[in-house]
């Protein structure tokens, strides 16, 4: 999976709140959740980028339109934050977490 680090301490945390460490695990999470699909199309709405050391951190907000298997289509908004850096020339997440956005608790 090119698109992460090949190192083990790579991380990915789904926007279920699930924990995937390590490039075996990310690849499997990924593969599962295409497998779900029978289509999606996502739109990113907002993103900044920080220089931090050797990488850059990201933080945005994509909402996807997709059509998951067997049910109807939905929209979600997802917020994700993520750092890359380059490894052998090419930019890769290190870590990547996303999350569907919460109400904010009644004052």
């Amino acid at each position: 999976m090119s698109t992460f680090t090949e190192k083990e301490d790579a991380f990915f945390i789904e926007p279920s709140g699930r924990l995937n460490k390590g490039t075996e695990a990310i690849r499997k999470s990924w593969e599962n959740f295409f497998a779900s699909l029978d289509s999606i199309h996502g739109d990113i709405k907002d993103i900044s980028y920080f220089r931090e050391g050797d990488g850059v951190i990201a933080v945005g907000m994509v909402v996807y339109k997709r059509k998951m298997k067997n049910h109807e289509p939905e929209e979600k908004v997802v917020i994700w934050t993520d750092y890359r850096r380059k490894e052998n020339g090419k930019w890769v997440y290190v870590f990547r977490h996303a999350h569907w956005p919460v109400s904010p608790p009644p004052y």
